[in-house]
């Protein structure tokens, strides 16, 4: 996810990442890429956001922004996760962790 507007003398572009595991887990990351010189930089390193309660692997991850609030949907083999919230996509899973019978 672009978190700035393209800039004609800038060609970097910061990324919100979200990579699912064969165990259930979504991790998190901020990187930016700049594609004038090749280079990538990891603002946020990779940490565990949520863990489904089915430990089975996540087979898809997307992420939008709808309105100001941010959608995550993630999918395995037998179930389809929905997080909804705002403030930024940390803050949506900290809700749901906090609570894990909203998952």
């Amino acid at each position: 996810m672009k978190f700035e507007d393209d800039n004609e003398l800038d060609d970097s572009r910061v990324y919100e990442i979200l990579l699912g595991s064969e165990d259930g887990h979504i991790f998190h990351g901020v990187m930016e890429i700049n594609q004038k010189y090749g280079t990538v930089e990891v603002f946020k390193e990779f940490t565990s956001v949520m863990e489904t309660p089915e430990y089975s692997p996540i087979l898809d991850i997307k992420i939008a922004r709808v309105k100001g609030n941010y959608l995550v949907l993630a999918v395995s083999a037998t179930s389809l996760y929905q997080f909804i919230g705002k403030g930024g996509v940390e803050e949506v899973f900290r809700n749901y962790s906090d609570d894990p019978k909203k998952v």
